[in-house]
């Protein structure tokens, strides 16, 4: 599973310096987002969280923050400073998501 994270990732940097494969990424991108989306939402319904623009917009910070790490990864392999930040981020995501639950 990492390996194709990975390769995602990869794909999305080359994407920079091609003119044709943003959109062709896009186009590939966009009915998964879709289908995350209305995951998402019945998660959110199920956990009582009524503010999902909040919820949403802590999901793209989590996803964004991982690809970054995965990004550093790749560029400095110290393995337990990696997974130190990535338990961190699930302490932030986690804290929000409750927060969103108590608010609701």
């Amino acid at each position: 599973k990492h390996a194709q994270a990975f390769a995602v990732i990869e794909v999305m940097l080359g994407a920079r310096s091609d003119p044709e494969l943003p959109d062709r990424l896009a186009r590939v991108g966009r009915p998964r987002y879709l289908i995350e989306r209305e995951l998402l939402a019945a998660d959110f319904d199920d956990m009582g969280i009524s503010d999902r623009r909040t919820a949403g917009l802590a999901s793209i910070q989590m996803l964004a923050t991982v690809r970054g790490l995965a990004i550093e990864r790749i560029l400095n392999r110290s393995g337990a400073t990696h997974e130190a930040a990535f338990l961190l981020q699930r302490k932030q995501i986690e804290t929000t998501l409750r927060d969103l639950m108590a608010g609701s």
